[in-house]
């Protein structure tokens, strides 16, 4: 289900997508062109379906190479492909096997967490375009930096051993970034300053037009080129003229659908929250809960069990149907005008 789930998604997006913008283009691949949209979506869908296979196939191979079942090999790769993240195993990929086996696993979700139209270019026009794409590196860049963060909170705040930070904090900080969800090591264990590292990995996500969740690496890219040309802007004369960059070219109606769907991200996340401090859980606990409902990551602080509240757990549906269809499709499937009026304005 989560294989065929993280599939469907893409392929509805790619057959559905009316407004350009940077996920909308990163979903389509560098060459596409909006006059070209609907002629080029059912070979676009065929090249997701062949990329999305062969990553599955290779992660049964590769799994197997390194001494696992053909059973638990299959499951896992079905679950690192999509970025699910559910395992076969009480314990997820800490009980898989050794080192070599969760490491494998976590590449897997990182080739899952890249848009899956930058394999063919790759396979075109060379593997290093593939390196050099600027969204793959913000993700790689983002892991590690959290994968840092992450050790240095183990070791010198939680105090536990160097050679446990460094087996748990790469492990676990690529799959926050990545959204897939296993867990290295019980999350529920962590101090607090772990956890607000996830909760920002989670938020941030993997990229765009890939089948992992959160707000979207190149979305990330834009509002930070916004910032550094705000700060710009405040060393030029009024008249100067200052473009965005980033080797992209940018239309205002594309920043400001961005900037909409990161701050109904953010908003989404707030007013879910708030439900569980009614009830009087843990405030950092409960927000990692929420972002990683929210993200479609999985990886839980405890609370969610068996005992939660049902009006909490159909929050936390609702957060992760809302996560994996983005935002602003819940709002528009919801929003009266969607479905009052439209017959008499088309009269």
């Amino acid at each position: 289900m989560q294989w065929y789930g993280g599939l469907v998604i893409v392929i509805l997006a790619l057959g559905l997508v009316i407004e350009s913008g940077p996920a909308a283009k990163r979903l389509l691949g560098p060459d596409a062109k909006s006059d070209g949209l609907v002629g080029s979506t059912r070979a676009r869908v065929r090249r997701a379906l062949t990329v999305y296979t062969v990553l599955l196939l290779a992660g049964v191979v590769l799994l197997m190479l390194q001494g696992t079942g053909p059973f638990d090999a299959l499951l896992h790769s079905f679950a690192a492909v999509s970025t699910g993240g559910f395992s076969s195993r009480n314990d997820s990929i800490a009980g898989l096997g050794g080192m070599s086996v969760q490491v494998a696993v976590t590449a897997l979700t990182v080739f899952g967490a890249i848009s899956l139209s930058l394999y063919p270019t790759g396979l075109r026009q060379g593997w290093a375009k593939l390196a050099r794409d600027s969204e793959v590196r913000a993700l790689l860049l983002s892991a590690c930096a959290i994968t840092l963060m992450l050790f240095l909170s183990l070791v010198l705040v939680e105090g536990r051993s160097w050679a446990d930070g460094f087996r748990t904090a790469p492990l676990l900080a690529f799959s926050a970034q990545t959204t897939s969800g296993f867990e290295p090591t019980r999350v529920a264990t962590l101090g607090a300053a772990s956890k607000a590292i996830l909760i920002l990995s989670m938020f941030i996500g993997g990229g765009a037009g890939s089948t992992a969740g959160g707000i979207k690496i190149i979305r990330l890219l834009l509002i930070l080129r916004l910032v550094q040309l705000l700060f710009r802007r405040t060393c030029l004369p009024r008249h100067a003229i200052l473009e965005l960059g980033g080797g992209q070219d940018h239309e205002n109606s594309e920043i400001l659908t961005t900037l909409s769907i990161v701050f109904l991200f953010f908003i989404a996340i707030v007013t879910s929250w708030l439900p569980f401090l009614y009830f009087g859980y843990p405030p950092l606990d409960a927000l990692f809960e929420v972002v990683s409902a929210m993200g479609t990551v999985g990886l839980s602080s405890g609370l969610t069990n068996s005992a939660l509240p049902s009006f909490l757990k159909a929050v936390l549906c609702f957060d992760m149907l809302m996560g994996r269809l983005e935002v602003v499709a819940i709002i528009i499937l919801l929003y009266p005008r969607t479905w009052i009026g439209r017959r008499s304005e088309a009269i």
